[in-house]
């Protein structure tokens, strides 16, 4: 099971929007499709991810996606398969993104983990 290293929040309207997005890191849905599911307007949950997580909802979902890939990877689940389970249209997307946060693509990112932790 992945530990993630993200603000949760308290409010349950938060609470119910973050755990459905833990359990398909993939899905796509706006803010506005989230509002929903939290009762509320999608300008409440999008304060409510800002003042309680700390980030915007944007930022929050990509993190959550990033925390994902890094333990799918390290499982030794395939990028492809890891770019497309989270919702990427195409591996390329996913590492660009991957490398934005991280500072270098995942096959890179994978062998220096693996180096460190044979030290």
């Amino acid at each position: 099971m992945v530990r993630y290293f993200l603000s949760a929040g308290r409010d349950p309207r938060l609470v119910r929007v973050i755990d459905r997005l833990k359990s398909e890191p993939g899905d796509d849905a706006t803010l506005e499709d989230l509002a929903d599911l939290a009762a509320s307007s999608p300008r409440t949950l999008a304060r409510l991810f800002l003042s309680e997580t700390g980030m915007t909802f944007g930022r929050w979902r990509e993190h959550l996606r990033i925390v994902s890939a890094v333990d799918r990877l390290v499982r030794g689940q395939s990028i492809t398969q890891t770019a497309l389970e989270l919702g990427y249209l195409s591996p390329n997307s996913f590492t660009t993104m991957f490398t934005r946060i991280l500072g270098m693509p995942p096959a890179r990112y994978l062998k220096e983990m693996r180096e460190g932790s044979s030290s």
